[in-house]
């Protein structure tokens, strides 16, 4: 069964570990190897069967575009400056809703580090309120917030909070 030769039994070393020996690769013809160009292949297929779909209407343009739909949009709206002004706008959010949520975290963070009580406290909270994605109380921010800026905000913020509070 286990071949095993006494010519390669690992020898103890001065300090009576024992010296691991190499093992040798038992995948016959699988040899693991990086493919250079194999993600950017099967990238290139997913998009050529992507493009080939919506062009011969195999799907609903109003639910899945082509990307020749979308690439032909992204440069209108570029050239309106529509593009750029909705770009600020979401890294107006990312931007405040990481300062915000970092801030929050960093302090609950200490507080939980320095203090029994805290830590008794804020982990039993953190804790349930974690598993919960954070998308999911987006309509309950809706509620309490309004339409607008703050919800989207708070939703990032609580993201980061709950990744930096542990």
């Amino acid at each position: 069964m286990l071949e095993r030769s006494q010519a390669s039994a690992p020898s103890p070393q001065a300090d009576g570990e024992i010296a691991a020996r190499p093992v040798r690769f038992r995948g016959a013809r699988f040899t693991p190897r990086a493919g250079r160009y194999s993600g950017w292949i099967a990238l290139a297929l997913v998009i050529g069967l992507w493009q080939l779909a919506g062009s011969a209407g195999w799907v609903n343009p109003l639910f899945l575009p082509a990307p020749s739909a979308i690439a032909v949009a992204i440069y209108k709206l570029a050239l309106s400056g529509a593009l750029w002004n909705h770009l600020w706008y979401s890294i107006m959010r990312i931007g405040a809703g990481w300062i915000l949520g970092t801030i929050a975290g960093v302090i609950v963070g200490f507080a939980i580090g320095l203090s029994s009580l805290a830590r008794g406290v804020g982990i039993t909270f953190i804790s349930a309120l974690f598993p919960i994605p954070k998308i999911a109380l987006l309509p309950l921010l809706i509620l309490w917030l309004g339409i607008g800026e703050e919800p989207k905000i708070a939703t990032i913020a609580l993201g980061v909070f709950f990744s930096t509070a542990t």
